[in-house]
């Protein structure tokens, strides 16, 4: 998978007219595609035929053909489609340049200055409370980009939650607690983890042959880790980290978090797809964001070793920054204008992501020019983010391999939700990819008919879990997925395999 900032480099070389902001924000629309972020930009700005460096960038002979672009003035296509960034619009006709409201109250229009630092300023954030819907526009003016409708491209409306209140009533599978731990222990944990910074290492992975480092730096902490379970190792890039015992910090957050989940689960009716077992907090992912450059792309959490529906528990410490969901299915051959939810997360903050929230959600920690909030005391600009999880070992036991790969490669567990057809079944999916680019085809659906059965605990078969019959393909859908459940009250056993076939071959093919 192509890192966010590697994308943004090469959008940026061959469009330097338009601010990183706004790219960033295009590039989520299109849902991560640079083929399609590219074939909007390019009806509105001259594109750059040949890559330029960072330096090229900041040279002075770029500035001078920018500002000799700007003084010529953009000439637009009288059938192009203008994004009006701030007001999250398009503005259609024969404009020669770019404008965007200044106001909605006074609704006057003022030239973007191309040259200065707000070019073309994203920051369109607002309240839940003050939100309003887009405005659409009616005229037809569509984008065919492989198949996609981009009759009236927009950008997505990102909202900013600050009160509990908001966040649990836009987003109904969070739970968001303020100075959860107390003081002393969230300010010691803290303290203890930046003193062992060296614990936290970037992600690599290779692109086009390169090999990359993450943005951020990961440390992988378990409760015991005495069985050698090594998490996720291939999604980590840190293959040789088998990761930390819980200092006695840790075990602390892990105990008030356990009881934290158990008293929330009294209320809550489970799922058969969830552990019958009590919820334990075995597994901690660490991220280390030191400064406001360092960001995590949007994902959805793996759920090789935390099973489907899993419940987790993030704790923020040091400096405040955004957190940033967004649903992940949209209507089928649009691009993805799903509301951004930003969440402020200041020091010592919990938030539950309950089950169902990788299911249907993806999650960031952005790069902005406002994205870091406040400072903290000691921590200053640094974010550690501590996301306690449950590890399945009936699925780590049981995790089948490739059918395809001549070498054993493990598989790794996914939900479709792509297309509608298709949406919410659960398959195993090879992660290796060929240096052409191709992603292999083996893979299996996931059948979970046996989980949280005695027998199965104490079995080990690597083909436990799996099927090639969709008819015994498990599957989840959300009760508020009108699309899927429409789809199957209407359709029932009518819905044909090369349909979820197809679904299953694009969900594969895109790491989100």
């Amino acid at each position: 998978m192509i890192d966010t900032e590697d994308k943004l480099f090469y959008l940026e070389s061959h469009f330097p007219l338009v601010d990183k902001d706004a790219l960033l924000e295009i590039l989520v629309v299109c849902d991560g595609s640079i083929e399609i972020t590219e074939s909007m930009l390019s009806q509105q700005f001259e594109r750059v035929a040949d890559p330029i460096t960072q330096d090229d960038i900041k040279s002075t002979k770029l500035k001078e053909e920018v500002v000799n672009r700007e003084t010529t003035g953009l000439v637009v296509d009288q059938s192009s489609n203008i994004i009006d960034t701030d007001n999250c619009e398009i503005v259609y006709g024969d404009e020669r340049q770019i404008k965007v409201e200044q106001s909605r109250k006074r609704k006057s229009e003022i030239d973007i200055d191309l040259v200065s630092s707000k070019k073309m300023n994203a920051n369109h954030q607002t309240s839940l409370n003050k939100f309003t819907s887009v405005h659409q526009s009616t005229e037809n003016n569509s984008l065919a980009t492989k198949g996609v409708n981009l009759a009236t491209p927009t950008l997505s409306k990102t909202i900013t939650l600050h009160t509990k209140k908001e966040i649990e009533e836009a987003l109904p599978t969070v739970k968001f607690i303020k100075n959860f731990l107390p003081e002393d222990l969230a300010n010691d944990t803290l303290q203890e983890l930046l003193n062992r910074k060296a614990l936290f290492r970037g992600k690599e992975f290779v692109i086009a042959g390169k090999t990359k480092r993450s943005s951020h730096n990961t440390a992988i902490f378990y409760e015991n880790n005495s069985d050698g379970v090594g998490y996720d190792g291939e999604m980590f890039g840190l293959q040789k980290e088998k990761g930390q015992d819980y200092s006695s910090n840790l075990k602390l957050c892990q105990y008030l978090l356990e009881d934290k989940v158990d008293e929330l689960m009294k209320s809550y009716t489970k799922h058969p797809y969830e552990s019958d077992n009590k919820w334990k907090a075995n597994l901690c992912i660490g991220n280390l964001f030191e400064s406001n450059k360092n960001h995590l792309d949007w994902h959805s959490d793996k759920l090789t070793f935390i099973g489907p529906l899993p419940l987790i528990c993030s704790i923020s410490l040091g400096a405040t920054r955004y957190f940033r969901l967004k649903k992940l299915h949209y209507k089928e051959g649009e691009v993805n204008l799903n509301p951004i939810y930003n969440i402020p997360l200041p020091h010592n903050t919990l938030l539950l992501l309950l089950p169902g929230t990788q299911e249907e959600y993806k999650h960031c920690v952005p790069t902005l020019t406002d994205s870091l909030l406040d400072q903290h005391p000691f921590a200053k600009t640094t974010r550690i983010n501590l996301t306690f999880r449950m590890i399945r070992h009936e699925l780590v036991q049981n995790r089948p391999d490739c059918p395809k790969c001549k070498k054993p490669t493990p598989l790794v567990l996914r939900r479709m939700f792509r297309k509608v057809a298709s949406r919410g079944y659960y398959f195993w999916g090879c992660p290796k990819s060929f240096p052409n680019g191709k992603s292999c085809e083996g893979f299996y659906y996931a059948d979970f008919s046996l989980l949280n059965r005695p027998e199965a605990n104490s079995t080990s078969d690597k083909l436990m879990y799996c099927t090639k019959d969709i008819k015994k393909a498990s599957r989840w859908v959300a009760e508020n997925d009108d699309e899927v459940l429409n789809l199957i009250k209407y359709s029932g056993d009518d819905i044909c395999n090369s349909e979820i076939e197809s679904g299953l071959k694009d969900d594969a093919n895109n790491d989100d």
